[in-house]
């Protein structure tokens, strides 16, 4: 009635357009949430902008409704784009950022993506207890997708401490066993954010076999060399990321993973033969590599090797295009992995004259960890140094893994230049990050005064 009288584009037609599709939303009935939605986010876009925080909401169930189909790529899609909105608008509610940011990290976790997902959960969680939200469901919630992306890269002992944290907020109500039993346990509590249950997995490995014939139709109909060896480079992606899924599920023997990661590289060498100056077949190439070394254990042999063999083609690919910033910002995070600070750095820099934001928190979050590593090696001069250019550049606003302020007190505080310590903690109050209590005990205790 309202969308006949008032017209499609009145508030309260929105509003009323707007209750019907949070009833579907809350049926569960995502196809109905996925058809209007789509209307109501289209005329949102519209008529109130769309960085509106209401448009904002609309992307939100928007995305959720294609999760909730299983269309987990749309999904991840559209949650990026809510994000990157979210950082342009400078969202006046960073409760919302920091949701956005557990609604991509759980949707990555569901892909496998658990690199990615990682550094998102992270993000999250930091920006709730920034807020003193630690105690709300929604930090239990982050916690979750955290436990789930530390599973998936075989670090048990680090997700079972996230599980064990985040049981009391997010009303889970069985407490994960011991180690060796935390995957099903796992699963029960992240249902709504992983593909646990025999249909979900059938759904994605039909998925990924769906992608793998494709990308052989298009290899045998391809009209040139160039077409094949996209073809190629589609299939062994698809082959990678089916492993990638499998051993992340536990649904794969050690030997089946390698025997499907060896057919993904097969595939990509090929590629690679037949067109050796194209910047993206090096790059997925690359990122194969990247992503096996990121399931190997951290350090050994196999993970080295990956990891080298990705930096070789993260280069090529950089070299073929100096414009590919995913190479380029791929390739300093394999020398972040392999401890090469230096040229981590190097290619960070070079990430921010591409992607300034990116660029930006990467590079940031690089200087603040060479300061770690500076100050275990008691070269507390260079660490201060590196520190200093990590809150230069705004890494704690960005709730980068490393924060530098809390280090960079302390590092004044041992070498007594008590009142620059005190500036990082005024600076640190003032943007409301953390101070390790006993840094700032025995800074007021040394320096004889509270402020």
């Amino acid at each position: 009635m309202r969308l006949r009288t008032l017209g499609p584009d009145h508030p309260s037609s929105l509003e009323s357009m707007n209750n019907f599709t949070d009833t579907y939303y809350n049926q569960g009935r995502f196809d109905k949430v996925d058809n209007s939605r789509q209307d109501v986010l289209k005329m949102k876009q519209r008529v109130e902008g769309t960085s509106h925080p209401d448009t904002l909401v609309s992307m939100r169930i928007l995305a959720s409704a294609y999760y909730g189909q299983g269309r987990c790529d749309e999904a991840a899609k559209l949650h990026r784009e809510t994000l990157e909105a979210r950082h342009r608008a400078l969202d006046p509610d960073p409760p919302n950022v920091f949701w956005s940011l557990f609604s991509l990290a759980a949707t990555y976790d569901t892909l496998g993506r658990f690199v990615e997902a990682l550094e998102l959960a992270r993000e999250s969680l930091k920006g709730y207890k920034t807020k003193k939200l630690e105690k709300t469901s929604e930090t239990g919630y982050a916690r979750l997708a955290l436990g789930r992306a530390l599973l998936g890269l075989n670090r048990s002992a680090a997700a079972e401490a996230e599980l064990l944290a985040a049981e009391p907020l997010a009303g889970a109500q069985t407490r994960p066993p011991a180690r060796r039993t935390l995957a099903p346990v796992l699963c029960s509590l992240l249902a709504f954010v992983t593909a646990c249950g025999p249909l979900s997995q059938s759904q994605w490995l039909a998925k990924y076999d769906g992608d793998i014939r494709e990308a052989t139709t298009a290899i045998a109909t391809a009209r040139d060399g160039i077409e094949q060896a996209r073809g190629y480079s589609a299939r062994g992606r698809a082959y990678a990321e089916k492993a990638r899924y499998s051993r992340a599920m536990r649904i794969i023997s050690p030997e089946d993973y390698r025997k499907l990661f060896g057919q993904a590289l097969d595939d990509h060498d090929r590629a690679v033969a037949l067109a050796p100056q194209d910047s993206q077949i090096h790059f997925e190439r690359g990122k194969s590599n990247y992503d096996r070394a990121a399931y190997a254990d951290p350090g050994d042999a196999e993970s080295r090797a990956c990891f080298g063999t990705a930096l070789a083609d993260f280069t090529l690919a950089v070299k073929r295009d100096s414009s590919n910033s995913e190479a380029l910002e791929m390739r300093g995070l394999v020398n972040t992995a392999l401890g090469d600070h230096d040229h981590a750095i190097e290619d960070f820099t070079g990430l921010m004259a591409l992607d300034p934001r990116r660029g930006r928190l990467r590079l940031a979050d690089t200087y603040c960890r060479r300061g770690g590593s500076r100050t275990e090696a008691k070269a507390y001069g260079q660490a201060i140094g590196d520190y200093e250019k990590a809150v230069e550049l705004g890494a704690s606003a960005d709730a980068c893994d490393c924060q530098p302020h809390s280090p960079l007190a302390g590092l004044y505080l041992e070498t007594k230049q008590y009142d620059k310590s005190w500036e990082v903690v005024r600076k640190a109050r003032l943007s409301g990050k953390w101070i390790m209590p006993e840094t700032l005990q025995r800074l007021k205790t040394e320096s004889g005064r509270s402020e």
